[in-house]
Parts: C-alpha cells; structure tokens; sequence
C-alpha cells in the first residue's frame, strides 16, 4: 500500500472517531450509518432512519469498513443477529446471522480495520454466556456462533 493511500485511509479514521466523540456514539456519526429511532407501536423495537427494519432498540453496532462503507448488526424480533451493509453497487438486504441473543444486551464488535477481520460477540438468551461469530480476512464467516468471547486475528 502506498503512503497517500495509507494517509488517506488514516484521515477518514481520524475524521469518523472525531465525528463519534462530538456526537457522543457511532449512530450518529455519519448520516451513512442511519440514525435510530423508535417504534410508536411497538415501544421495545426501533427502526433504522435509512436503513429499515425492525430489531430491539438498544441492541445496534456499526462497523465502519475498510472500503469506507458501513455495515450494522440487530437484534431482530426473533432475538436472531441480522446484518446489513453498504457497498458500492448499493445496499445489502438483511441478512441473518443465526443465533439467539439476549435483547436487554447490545452486540458487541471487535475487529482489526486494516484486515477486514470482525467478531460479532452477543450474550445469549438461554445461557446468560458471551457467543460469538467471526469473519475471517478472506471473507468467511466461522459456519456457527460460538460460546465465548473473541477478538479477531492480529495483524
């Protein structure tokens, strides 16, 4: 990777964690990501400004990516983990990631960005115990959610 790029890359970091600081949280840190707010008829769900659909409020992570997009995480109405994200064709539909998360709980998100790795961690509905599931650098996911916690590959 040449060194403009690399600075480049570094910038947009720089500017979206200023963005998260002044704004006090990563929903709003870009109207990209898609503000949240709540269902009227439904007082436990919220809605995605632009990205739709229906999931447990409360319970959202975003992951700014590596090719400048955003992809977020739910807890949808079936307490599953859902998926959804930016490309540069346009959007994803939601896609289901399994599992059963416990709605009183946010996911949580670790990854490394240079390396596209991400680790979906959620704490179950039936066990009270962190699971998680995890993309790998190739762009595979691990094929079941599973218990613990975990960080993705280092660099």
């Amino acid at each position: 990777m040449n060194v403009r790029r690399l600075l480049q890359r570094a910038a947009i970091v720089v500017a979206v964690m200023a963005a998260v600081v002044a704004t006090g949280g990563p929903a709003n840190a870009n109207v990209e990501s898609g503000g949240t707010y709540p269902d009227p008829n439904k007082p436990a769900f919220c809605h995605y400004t632009i990205w739709d659909g229906t999931f447990y409020c409360n319970t959202e992570a975003e992951w700014f990516k590596p090719d400048y997009h955003w992809q977020v995480f739910v807890i949808g109405q079936d307490r599953s983990v859902y998926t959804r994200w930016r490309r540069d064709g346009g959007t994803a539909e939601w896609l289901n990631m399994g599992g059963t998360c416990n709605p009183n709980h946010r996911i949580f998100l670790n990854y490394q960005y240079a390396n596209w790795s991400v680790v979906v961690n959620c704490i179950a509905a039936a066990d009270g115990q962190w699971w998680y599931r995890k993309r790998f650098k190739d762009g595979s996911w691990t094929p079941r959610w599973i218990r613990g916690s975990a960080s993705p590959d280092p660099l």
